[in-house]
């Protein structure tokens, strides 16, 4: 079975990304803290991306869906529904073995959606610089 049998949806990402009110909520209020969660994303997600591109070019299933898991819970702290989802997706395949998915433009959106995060950062005044 390939991937595109196993998950022949698409997700399409969306302008805005995050749940800001349920995020905060999530951590009591605390600004401070959902503003330093949002930089050290920032920090992270470059990292966990190189990680995921080394996995895939040595193809690798279990370092794949290891780096999309991560990525996940980065997305997940913020709400980014579209984001979970096509990680979630990710992950699936690569716990499958199944990497073809991929290539098939759904790592290209993962990476929109983190793209959209983070300029929602920006935009909330959670980050300086993205």
């Amino acid at each position: 079975m390939t991937a595109t049998h196993l998950f022949p949806e698409r997700v399409v990402v969306t302008m805005s990304e995050i749940d800001a009110e349920r995020a905060l909520k999530a951590l009591d209020g605390n600004t401070d803290l959902l503003k330093d969660l949002a930089s050290m994303f920032g920090e992270d997600v470059p990292v966990l991306l190189e990680e995921l591109k080394n996995a895939l070019k040595s193809n690798h299933p279990t370092k794949v869906r290891s780096a999309v898991h991560s990525l996940k819970g980065l997305i997940a702290t913020f709400y980014a529904k579209t984001g979970v989802e096509i990680a979630q997706r990710l992950e699936d395949a690569a716990a499958a073995g199944e990497l073809d998915l991929f290539y098939c433009g759904e790592l290209d959106r993962l990476e929109e959606c983190i793209h959209s995060v983070q300029g929602d950062f920006e935009k909330l005044g959670w980050v300086t610089r993205v």
